[in-house]
């Protein structure tokens, strides 16, 4: 199958572009022929197009007709629909705050869905007069890549903060330093972006973080407090993960 996916950027590793890497090199992995179609692109859409999958910031310069279209972002999907007209297509929101992932209303997106229940209901009030369901899409993690640690000690010794917001960094800090426990930095907020995760997180017993890379670090094994600067959850225990899920560890919980 041709499947096109859509995302309003490829150059960092924001949220949906992670999604977007994962997704094509998914799908590419399993036999599909995959492109990508992003205005903004960088060093992401250079290590899309490394492992062979196209990456095209202008619609005439996708290079094929796609029989599906994954879309991220509405004003990405939108010139994308307006080129292939009887080209169906489905629709994933990503942030309940921004406007570009609010569910674009065209006949030919048939399909709606959510990352989690607070993008869901927007989505759903957004969906209403269309009368057209919004399923939920939680993330997912790529276990061939977030291997399992080793067994966690009795009393965690190193930790990891994981932030693209920085107004509970001081607090995570000062916690830190009252268990004695050794706290590196990475993310938007500590000004380190890095493209090996997988290979970062076996290194610590207790990481502070939210959203997907939560779901990374407890699958890695790792202890999660789910925290960023819009609030605190608390430990990721196991009768609380399904539940913290549904909300993609973030702010719903």
């Amino acid at each position: 199958m041709r499947i096109l996916i859509t995302n309003i950027i490829l150059a960092g590793r924001t949220g949906t572009e992670v999604v977007t890497l994962e997704l094509a090199r998914g799908l590419a992995g399993r036999g599909h022929t995959v492109a990508v179609f992003a205005p903004i692109t960088g060093a992401s859409a250079d290590a899309l197009a490394a492992d062979g999958i196209a990456v095209a910031r202008r619609v005439e310069d996708i290079p094929f007709r796609p029989d599906v279209i994954h879309g991220h972002h509405n004003v990405a999907l939108a010139p994308v629909l307006a080129r292939h007209l009887d080209v169906p297509a489905l629709f994933v929101s990503h942030d309940a705050t921004q406007a570009r992932d609010r569910p674009l209303l065209s006949p030919q997106v048939v399909r709606f869905f959510a990352v989690d229940e607070i993008n869901r209901e927007r989505a759903l009030r957004d969906t209403a007069a269309i009368n057209k369901p919004v399923d939920l899409l939680p993330n997912t993690v790529d276990l061939a890549r977030f291997k399992p640690r080793g067994v966690l000690p009795a009393r965690p010794q190193h930790a990891l903060s994981i932030a693209k917001n920085s107004e509970h960094i001081v607090a995570v800090r000062a916690a830190a330093a009252a268990a004695g426990l050794r706290l590196d930095e990475l993310g938007i907020a500590a000004g380190r972006v890095v493209d090996d995760l997988p290979a970062w997180l076996p290194g610590y017993d207790l990481v502070f973080t939210s959203a997907r890379t939560a779901l990374e670090a407890l699958a890695v094994g790792c202890a999660v407090i789910v925290v960023d600067g819009r609030g605190l959850a608390g430990l990721a225990t196991a009768d609380a993960v399904d539940a913290w899920r549904r909300d993609n560890f973030g702010g719903g919980c």
